[in-house]
């Protein structure tokens, strides 16, 4: 595991470890807390939930300088989309905080859910609209993205959500109020399922150094829809009075899911440019200049020369080659060099950064002829 992330894990288990113990000490509020489990574990994960946050918000922001401008747009929607999922959490735990400390303080069910639903609402859009930007920089057309489609589906999700079978509250205001609060939910997990369903299939369309971060990326949507889910099912039914809802343990699927976007945000920032060594052969230049290409099989016939003149070569063995080998496996890496250049959806690619990327002797040769 990368180093960065081992140091932003433990600064996530330490800031937890503060919001369980640091914060409410500097409040005065241990005795309260005390009779009050949940708002205790509430604060523990909604602290812990910033630092991740915070890291896959900067990871994402700091690796827009290879980025066309369209892509480094859907960056920007995606770190929004991770903001306002904080800001879900850090709005759940300021109201905690207050509602401890000051007690004689008021704050209606209609506002409280509204402090949750518009911030927790517009991050799957967020996140729904980034990854569809990614789908149609990447030519991906896909019908059941349609916003239209996705609004009927959340919309009847979210009408679904209050039939579910619970113990209803006394109070038909409060009980109107819940059910808007878990369509609101739900409507929210329709958004993360479809950004889900398309983070997956942009994965299963590119072939390169992206692959791995969409494949997280994927996984971190899908844990959200899995978190929202989860909560419904124990907070909008008859399990809303187990303790397993009472005590606030709902809420770790969120906070999974954010580990699960910081590893996203770190795989994405990896995805540059690597310089390859002095010993690199040519096989090796035509070879990194195709894992650049988003989607390898638009150069896939071009490719098809590099398989000839490796076909009998063994994993592990370097390559023989002949005067002739070197001079067609230079023209493969051209070919490639003018797509990255001109064609190249994700990448904002110049040709002389792919050159000073290569060995001295490779530069010199593509110079030459």
């Amino acid at each position: 595991m990368n180093i960065k992330l081992i140091v932003l894990l433990v600064l996530m288990i330490v800031s937890g470890v503060a919001g369980f113990f640091g914060i409410p000490a500097m409040l005065h509020l241990q005795e309260a807390l005390r009779a009050q489990p949940l708002a205790f574990l509430v604060i523990g994960v909604d602290v812990a939930m910033a630092v991740p946050a915070a890291a896959t918000i900067w990871f994402l922001l700091s690796s827009q300088h290879a980025l066309t401008a369209t892509t480094r747009v859907a960056y920007r929607i995606i770190a929004a989309g991770v903001f306002f999922y904080s800001l879900t959490l850090l709005a759940q735990l300021a109201l905690v905080i207050v509602l401890i400390r000051f007690p004689s303080i008021s704050i209606g069910s209609v506002a409280t859910s509204i402090i949750f639903a518009v911030p927790f609402i517009l991050s799957t859009l967020e996140l729904y609209i980034g990854v569809r930007l990614l789908t149609r920089q990447l030519g991906i057309r896909l019908k059941w993205m349609s916003i239209w489609v996705i609004l009927a589906s959340a919309a009847a999700v979210a009408l679904a959500s209050a039939l579910i079978p619970h113990t209803p509250s006394p109070d038909p205001k409060d009980e109107l109020i819940t059910k808007i609060l878990f369509g609101a939910v739900a409507w929210a997990g329709v958004f993360a399922a479809f950004a889900t369903a398309g983070a997956i299939r942009i994965k299963n369309t590119i072939i390169s150094s992206y692959h791995g971060a969409m494949a997280w990326l994927a996984l971190a949507l899908a844990a959200t829809t899995f978190a929202i889910l989860h909560e419904i099912v124990f907070r909008d039914t008859n399990l809303s009075s187990s303790s397993y809802s009472i005590h606030g343990f709902v809420l770790w699927p969120y906070l999974l899911a954010a580990i699960l976007f910081m590893k996203a945000g770190q795989v994405f920032k990896e995805a540059t440019f690597k310089k390859l060594p002095e010993q690199a052969t040519y096989v090796d230049a035509v070879t990194y200049a195709a894992a650049l290409v988003t989607d390898v099989r638009a150069i896939d016939i071009t490719l098809d020369k590099l398989r000839q003149i490796t076909a009998n070569v063994k994993p592990g063995e370097t390559p023989n080659l002949t005067a002739d080998d070197k001079k067609t496996l230079l023209g493969v890496y051209r070919t490639i060099e003018d797509y990255l250049v001109t064609k190249e959806p994700l990448r904002q690619v110049t040709r002389q950064a792919l050159r000073a990327r290569l060995p001295a002797d490779i530069q010199a040769d593509l110079s030459e002829s």
